[in-house]
């Protein structure tokens, strides 16, 4: 959300990016162009007053929210607001799966309440077609009523970065040839599939790089680490981030969790 609000920005709107609470590494690149709302909340339900509060006061002519707990909450403030602002929801995660891998009562509430709180937003985004479809049979919408509307993902910094050379010596001459995948190390992302589908036993060239990595969030039976020849040939390197969740819009947004599981915006 980050990109899409320095976007907006960009194009002259006027931008707030409203967080639940205004931390993490991703402030660094909001611009200067964008004003930042704290709503000063531990999570975002507990954001609830103070987004109906900045409605009412603001009074923004669209509001787009990310993720289903900012946007469940959004929902309830306009209402709560009475506001006219124009709403738009946008999913990111197929709501069947993650309801079913959902172990809190709290998660399980959100899921829930996604049924009642969908339906009336102005309008819903998936990033995908099959999020899309999912959405449509999890909350009770006509599937004509989602736009599919990918992340904006490629910037002019993303393909600045992309034409730089990595330091490592796998990217060298004579280097062996390398898959990289990008994601979280959680259940959700799935790296296992991928480590065991690699051809990662085969001999590919010079090794010696740690052991094994595990996904966290995972049953203890879906954890998993290669074999004894294959671990010499992959390496995992670790982020400890935190990014934020949220939301922009033009002349103001929503509201936005914080947590560690959650990619950059």
């Amino acid at each position: 959300m980050v990109t899409l609000a320095n976007g907006f920005a960009a194009y002259g709107y006027g931008v707030d990016l409203v967080l639940a609470r205004a931390e993490g590494p991703y402030l660094a690149d909001v611009s200067d162009k964008v004003r930042i709302i704290d709503l000063n909340a531990s999570r975002v339900f507990f954001s609830l007053p103070a987004l109906v509060r900045y409605l009412r006061r603001e009074r923004p002519r669209a509001l787009l929210s990310a993720l289903n707990h900012a946007n469940v909450i959004a929902v309830a403030a306009r209402a709560l607001a009475r506001s006219a602002t124009r709403l738009v929801v946008s999913e990111h995660n197929n709501p069947t799966i993650a309801a079913r891998a959902e172990r809190s009562a709290a998660g399980r509430a959100v899921h829930a309440a996604m049924r009642w709180t969908y339906p009336r937003a102005d309008g819903v985004v998936a990033v995908s077609a099959g999020v899309a479809d999912d959405l449509a049979r999890w909350a009770a919408l006509p599937r004509s009523r989602i736009e599919v509307i990918y992340n904006s993902v490629v910037t002019p910094a993303l393909v600045a970065r992309a034409a730089e050379s990595p330091a490592h010596p796998w990217f060298g001459d004579g280097g062996p040839p390398v898959v990289v995948g990008v994601g979280r190390l959680t259940a959700q992302k799935d790296f296992a599939t991928l480590l065991r589908a690699s051809p990662c036993c085969a001999p590919i060239g010079p090794a010696g790089w740690p052991s094994s990595a595990r996904a966290t969030n995972a049953p203890r039976s879906r954890r998993w680490s290669p074999n004894s020849d294959c671990r010499t040939r992959w390496r995992c390197p670790a982020s400890s981030t935190t990014p934020m969740r949220g939301c922009a819009a033009p002349r103001s947004s929503c509201c936005r969790r914080r947590g560690r599981d959650c990619p950059p915006c």
